[in-house]
């Protein structure tokens, strides 16, 4: 059967108008081998030539070069976008519609103030143009001026008062000033406007966690996950609200039946993680055997590399922990009331869980409390955020009175993620930054311990281990840190009514670096340090330093 030109040229002129250009050139090419001498092939090659390589050089209209430009981003193509820029400038200096994209363009690619003058020239244009002050919006947010995020966002819902993203975006804007209220209250005009929106769902969950409100926040954060029940975000919310606020776990646990949007190994982390926690030694060694066989197929190398940090952590943790204490149950209560001591933490809380401690003549049994996502550097300013609220609804919701362990400040003196980083982005002194976060941190925790009456123990950060994977000078880094950290809280704690637990004084070895006596991994202690605690407490009482 031979070519049927008109069909083929049809064809060829669709692709066109896909801009799929190269396969409109290879139909026209198809043409001319059969039939050289095809004008109308011939004609159209080169056109689409040179529209390939000069798409604006034809005598498009602006409404065509939309569409090209539309293309080019639904591509990702920012670059060739921006590229297309002076020319666009010169033929359609009038079009709002193209700057607008442009200047979306210039957005991906992180060139936010070049973004916020493009969308500033697309607005004066088109003044009514609510795409454009929305967009005009999240680059203002983006390059943190809110005042002036919130102003294109309100003339933009002016405009368009079913506009929910913009809606959705002051409401973000609205949180991020701490004007928590204002925020409820927008997020639920943007929900109302599309309910089928998840982050909407989720983002007001933040804001009710903010505001102390835990079952209007799990509630918000539920829907999102009905929403999308691949939304891992608002799984992990709801996770560290059941974890870290046991009156709520009921409630997540008739959720998980229904919805698991992770994968098998994350799934069965957390369940290994409540396991520990609920001391159920037989689903801890399930779970345990269940993370291996995942560790060793498909399930584990499927998820992020961030992912796997994260599993491996906890499990080599938990692995670790039940290996040296496989007789944790036996520290359950054997029927009389059972004193306890909450140790709150990342993964660090679960090193002493259920082991029992001797304090002022009493017994005490370690409850592990964990804080997913709660640092130093988060606790350290006036900007309330969802780990932060998260932790203060978890001391308010202890009896008053009890005795308290924190540990968040070894997961802030990793070389590359924590105050070595932010110095140097900011360009401000370590010992300044040190001091500045700590002074923050004390603020926060001292304040609920006095609104509770809580006796909190603060734990410092145990000497590093010196690790072969780093150089010798990124190890010596660490030690430094983690010794002016140390310094630094010993200073500013001298006139707390807080407890102070050197965890450096009897894990640091030669040269600032872990004595290795204590670790059961790279970066956690095992139940043998619990035992130098109780003396150093002990020590305390009998009227001796702890520094």
């Amino acid at each position: 059967m031979g070519l049927n030109v008109d069909r083929t040229l049809k064809a060829a002129k669709k692709l066109e108008a896909l801009n799929k250009l190269s396969e409109a050139e290879a139909l026209y090419r198809n043409i001319l081998d059969v039939y050289p001498k095809n004008k109308r092939a011939m004609t159209a090659l080169k056109k689409v030539r040179h529209a390939a390589n000069h798409p604006l050089s034809l005598p498009y209209s602006d409404r065509a070069v939309l569409k090209h430009l539309t293309f080019l981003y639904g591509q990702e193509k920012y670059q060739n976008i921006i590229e297309l820029r002076a020319q666009i400038a010169s033929r359609y200096p009038e079009s709002a519609p193209l700057f607008n994209i442009i200047g979306s363009a210039f957005a991906r690619l992180g060139a936010f103030d070049v973004a916020v003058t493009t969308f500033l020239y697309a607005s004066e244009r088109d003044p009514k143009n609510a795409n454009v002050h929305n967009n005009l919006g999240e680059s203002y947010g983006r390059l943190g001026k809110y005042q002036a995020a919130l102003t294109s966002f309100r003339n933009a819902t002016d405009l368009d008062p079913q506009f929910s993203k913009a809606f959705y975006n002051m409401a973000n804007t609205f949180f991020a000033l701490g004007d928590t209220a204002a925020a409820i209250d927008i997020y639920k005009k943007s929900i109302a406007l599309k309910p089928e929106f998840a982050p909407a769902a989720n983002n007001l969950g933040a804001a009710y966690l903010k505001a102390g409100q835990i079952s209007e926040a799990f509630q918000s954060f539920a829907r999102a996950l009905r929403l999308n029940p691949q939304y891992e975000e608002a799984f992990a919310n709801l996770y560290n609200l059941s974890i870290q606020c046991p009156w709520q776990r009921r409630e997540f646990s008739k959720l998980k039946k229904r919805m698991q949007p992770f994968s098998g190994v994350k799934t069965h982390l957390l369940a290994l993680i409540d396991a520990y926690i609920e001391q159920d030694s037989i689903s801890v060694q399930a779970e345990l055997s269940a993370l291996k066989l995942a560790e060793r197929g498909n399930a584990f190398n499927a998820l992020t590399a961030a992912d796997q940090i994260f599993c491996l952590a906890y499990y080599n943790l938990i692995k670790a922990l039940e290996a040296q204490n496989k007789g944790f149950m036996s520290n359950k209560s054997d029927g009389s009331e059972t004193r306890l001591i909450y140790h709150l933490g990342e993964s660090h809380c679960l090193s002493f869980a259920h082991l029992k401690l001797r304090l002022e003549g009493q017994t005490y049994k370690v409850q592990p409390m964990i804080s997913f996502g709660t640092k130093v550097f988060h606790l350290s300013d006036a900007v309330q955020r969802p780990f932060s609220e998260i932790l203060r609804a978890q001391l308010r919701h202890l009896p008053k009175h009890s005795k308290v362990m924190l540990s968040f400040g070894e997961i802030d003196c990793r070389l590359h993620e924590g105050f070595l980083a932010v110095a140097e982005a900011r360009n401000i002194d370590l010992k300044d930054l040190i001091a500045q976060t700590i002074a923050g941190y004390l603020r926060f925790v001292g304040g609920l311990a006095l609104e509770m009456q809580h006796q909190i123990f603060i734990l410092n950060v145990p000497a590093p281990l010196q690790l072969s994977k780093s150089s010798a000078a990124e190890n010596a880094s660490v030690a430094n840190i983690v010794h002016l950290f140390n310094q630094n809280l010993a200073y500013q704690m001298h006139q707390s009514d807080m407890g102070l637990v050197d965890l450096h004084k009897f894990t640091c070895g030669s040269e600032g670096f872990s004595n290795r006596r204590f670790h059961c991994d790279d970066s956690h202690l095992d139940g043998r340090a619990l035992q130098e605690i109780e003396r150093q407490l002990s020590w305390d009482y009998a009227g001796a330093d702890l520094i």
